[in-house]
C-alpha cells in the first residue's frame, strides 16, 4: 500500500468514526413521576 492510499484509508476511517460518534447520542428521559415541580424533604426517607 503506498502512502497516498494509506492516507486516504486513514481519513476515510476517521470520517466514518466521526459520523458514527454523532449518531450514538442518547437522550435521557425520566419517568413522569419525577417532575420539575417535585419537592423532597431533606434527611427523610422517600419510597419511590
Amino acid at each position: 500500500m503506498n502512502n497516498i492510499q494509506l492516507i486516504r484509508c486513514y481519513y476515510t476511517v476517521l470520517l466514518l468514526a466521526t459520523v458514527a460518534a454523532f449518531q450514538v447520542r442518547a437522550e435521557v428521559k425520566l419517568p413522569s413521576i419525577f417532575g420539575d415541580n417535585m419537592v423532597l424533604q431533606q434527611q427523610s426517607q422517600v419510597a419511590v
